[in-house]
């Protein structure tokens, strides 16, 4: 009996298996990089309205893992309560253009991200505010 149990294999319950996933040995290299917004860097509602970033570059870009920071100052006086955590809620139009084609125009940018927000499941929602990605 004890050869019997001795030759088993243990299995994990899926939840528990923190292994590294397999890797697509296509991938040669990954790269972190930043670029700064070309037109100033500061945006008021009465000055620079426009960011536009230019992201050169001779590599591949996984559009899903763009992230665009930004540091929220008020100037006024009355107190600036944002209704959402979300940075979305400050861009009223979204256009990316590549290679000088316009691939994509969101005009209510604002609104159609947070119908999306609130459109995903509960637990994507916790897990996205737990990584900042509002």
């Amino acid at each position: 009996m004890e050869a019997h149990i001795a030759s088993a294999n243990d299995k994990l319950v899926e939840g528990l298996k923190f292994a590294v996933p397999s890797v697509a040995s296509y991938v040669n290299a990954r790269e972190s990089v930043t670029f700064w917004p070309s037109g100033g860097n500061s945006y008021a509602p009465n000055g620079v309205k426009v960011i536009k970033l230019q992201l050169n570059g001779d590599n591949w870009l996984d559009c899903r893992s763009v992230k665009l920071f930004f540091t929220l100052k008020n100037t006024g006086t009355t107190v600036l309560t944002p209704r959402h955590p979300g940075a979305y809620v400050f861009f009223r139009r979204a256009r990316v253009i590549i290679g000088g084609q316009t691939v994509q125009d969101t005009d209510y940018f604002n609104r159609t991200s947070h119908m999306f927000y609130t459109l995903k499941s509960a637990e994507r929602r916790i897990h996205d505010y737990a990584m900042g990605l509002l």
